[in-house]
């Protein structure tokens, strides 16, 4: 190996020549790697091509109707499509507020549209974003550029990552947190604080916005540990390289970053979580809702060893030899504490939190889970907690990276004095470590031990896929890591047998994660899903008056069919009393079958959602029904739609008496209303619709969705 010339040194890091273009180019092969890994979601039109299911449409259908307003320099606020109408900006589920929205909507322009299979690569991006940076993060810590860019590159799309590919504003979240890791580590550095606060700062906003508050929030419980952990290490070893920055002045820079972000962000969060409380499932205190989704110390050992025992939702497999090599240097930092204490004293701290970690994801199952939603502010709220379990990524890509380094040096770098002894320590471990896994994933099968949930969901997006093969890639594994420590010791050209290693390694856990991951959640393609959508949403809403709504489950739609449909998890709670009451009452009266009435009230028939009553109070829908009939026995009301945005309905009205238009789309507290240009009260009506009292003559009413957040 040729000697490397040492050119400049700080108390942050050693530069090397060539090592900036080196990092540069490993920075861009992160960035593609799940680009290649994720080819079947990138490239398109081809047999072997994939789709993203499950409730990746959905946000689809966001993106584009986002994409279309800011195309048309409007920020859409409203979403009339969906459930009767809910808020779209502060729906974290739009990313309404993420700034690669703008690069998004140039491309939206000028390619005339976004197709589904953008929003794949789209999200796909966000793994790339993952990838650069947990390996700048890790170079932070010094580790070697080989070992952090296979780590990253591996841990980028481990079962874990590939599994939420389905929310793109998750994958989007979580990109960003190994980011924040790094201005963390740079703000030891006393010289740099102004740099790490920015890099803080900017990721702690992009990491909010990207919109998913779940992960948002689970991230903290690695934040703060690390904060802790990184610094204490820094001062227990002023030589590791890390830094010489005061407590003061680095609680400083951290505390001030994080600060200013929550408060740039906090109307965001505050509009949100006001979104939250009127969603009955989402607004915390029910535990059941909390604990729905199990996730188990067999899930959890399933994850390490074998995914089809674990919960798909919490799984985190990074492969059998990946495993193996990292239980072998944990053992071995154990073993050989005295050797390297704070290398051991860093295993244990890492072993035990993720131990705690792992500990509250077993939700009803765990004291501290339980103490958590009890007093821990907005813990109440979450939900499936297993997907908690991504904060563990960026531990295992350290472990993963420092692992290979240990391996690595035993067979090259190592002189001969002690080599055999630390190789026989490292393949006796491995073999322990294999006997423990092979017997876990015999007994799984032997006893079909597996998650129902997991294989169904893998089986029927993986036709062919055989629990079996987990076994057979652990078994090639040791073999392969046994192989390599015997020739090592044999050998002479022993750094010829170190790079086939970290090769063949990087090789056979791609291939192993391959089968629990690449196909998660995904379904063949449809030749609609490359064409490029440009939809004109204030066409679509305009035509949505004329256009009987949908009762089917559709959420947001991009035509002008909108639906009416309550979903139990995202539904306003009052609207979703409304149906039940609707139907209760409709029992009881035979007037009118329950579905005319439906029908008629929700536009079912005819798209219709204006409708005109007298000014008198509703207590009851078989009221409302005799008042409005009563009212068009008695007089002809007339109305017509000048405009209408989602946001803004602007209506020319007729009527011979006072009396009340009824908006049929949801109230929200931003609504505002004016009646000949006069602000008036927005009522609610049947507990859930909008409704003003307009005077006798002709006039004009204006519905405006106008919050508080913008005023």
């Amino acid at each position: 190996m040729p000697e490397r010339r040492i050119v400049k040194e700080d108390p942050y890091e050693v530069r090397i020549t060539g090592m900036r273009i080196r990092t540069v180019v490993s920075c861009i092969a992160a960035a593609l790697w799940p680009f290649i890994y994720c080819y079947r979601y990138v490239i398109p039109g081809q047999s072997y091509s994939l789709k993203i299911a499950n409730d990746f449409w959905y946000l689809y259908n966001c993106k584009v109707y986002l994409l279309d307003k800011l195309s048309n320099f409007q920020f859409p606020l409203w979403s009339p499509s969906e459930s009767a109408g809910m808020p779209f900006y502060s729906n974290p589920f739009t990313q309404a507020f993420y700034i690669f929205n703008i690069p998004l909507t140039l491309l939206y322009k000028v390619l005339s549209g976004y197709s589904y299979h953008d929003h794949q690569v789209f999200t796909v991006f966000g793994l790339s974003v993952f990838a650069v940076g947990i390996l700048m993060w890790l170079r932070s810590l010094h580790v070697g550029l080989t070992f952090a860019l296979i780590s990253a590159c591996l841990i980028a799309v481990n079962s874990k990552m590939i599994e939420i590919l389905r929310f793109p504003n998750a994958v989007h979240t979580v990109a960003w947190v190994p980011w924040i890791l790094l201005g963390i580590t740079l703000a030891l550095n006393a010289s740099r604080p102004v740099k790490a606060g920015v890099v803080i700062f900017v990721s702690a906003v992009l990491m909010v916005t990207a919109g998913y508050p779940y992960n948002a929030y689970y991230s903290f419980f690695l934040i703060i540990p690390y904060a802790a952990f990184v610094f204490w290490i820094s001062r227990k070893r002023p030589d590791f390289g890390l830094g010489e920055s005061s407590t003061l002045k680095y609680t400083l820079v951290i505390g001030t970053a994080l600060a200013s972000a929550f408060a740039v962000c906090y109307p965001y969060i505050r509009e949100i979580t006001q979104l939250f409380d009127q969603i009955g499932f989402r607004k915390g205190d029910d535990f059941e809702f909390s604990t729905f989704f199990k996730f188990s110390l067999t899930d959890t050992i399933g994850s390490l060893v074998f995914p089809p025992a674990a919960h798909i939702e919490g799984w985190y497999y990074f492969g059998v030899a990946g495993f193996l090599i990292v239980s072998a240097y944990v053992i071995y930092s154990l073993v050989n504490y005295n050797e390297n204490k704070l290398r051991g004293k860093t295993v244990i701290v890492i072993l035990l939190w993720m131990g705690t970690v792992s500990y509250i994801t077993y939700g009803s199952e765990s004291y501290l889970f339980r103490l958590l939603w009890e007093y821990f502010p907005g813990f109440s709220r979450l939900r499936i907690i297993g997907r908690m379990n991504f904060i563990l990524l960026p531990a295992i890509a350290y472990l993963l990276a420092e692992s290979l380094r240990l391996f690595f040096e035993s067979m090259y770098l190592m002189p001969e004095t002690g080599r055999k002894k630390k190789l026989i320590q490292l393949s006796a471990f491995i073999l322990v470590m294999y006997g423990l896994t092979l017997s876990a994933q015999l007994y799984f099968m032997k006893n079909k031990a597996l998650q129902v949930n997991t294989v169904a969901y893998s089986k029927s997006y993986l036709p062919g896929m055989n629990e079996m093969s987990f076994v057979i890639y652990g078994a090639v594994a040791v073999a392969l890591l046994l192989f390599c420590l015997s020739a090592s010791a044999l050998v002479k050209k022993r750094y010829a047998v170190a790079k086939f290693f970290l090769l063949s390694v990087f090789v056979l856990i791609s291939l192993d994660m391959f089968n629990a991951g690449i196909r998660q959640w995904a379904s063949k393609p449809l030749p609609s899903d490359t064409e490029r959508r440009m939809i004109g949403v204030d066409s679509l809403n305009m035509k949505s008056f004329s256009t009987p709504r949908d009762n089917k489950q559709i959420l947001l739609s991009l035509t002008p069919s909108f639906s009416v449909v309550g979903i139990d998890e995202w539904s306003f709670e009052r609207y979703k009393n409304f149906l039940k009451r609707f139907e209760e009452e409709s029992n009881y009266d035979t007037s009118m079958s329950s579905a005319d009435r439906f029908s008629e009230i929700m536009g079912l028939n005819d798209g219709q959602k204006i409708f005109f009553t007298s000014e008198r109070t509703h207590e009851s829908l078989s009221g409302f029904f005799e008042d409005m009939n009563a009212r068009r026995s008695e007089a002809t009301d007339k109305y017509k739609i000048l405009n209408y945005t989602g946001d803004r309905l602007e209506i020319n009205v007729e009527s011979v008496s006072a009396g009340k238009v009824i908006f049929i789309d949801n109230w929200d507290k931003g609504w505002k209303a004016f009646v000949n240009g006069t602000e008036v009260p927005v009522n609610i009506e049947l507990g859930t619709f909008k409704s003003v009292k307009i005077p006798a003559g002709v006039g004009k009413v204006v519905f405006e969705y106008s919050p508080d957040f913008f005023d």
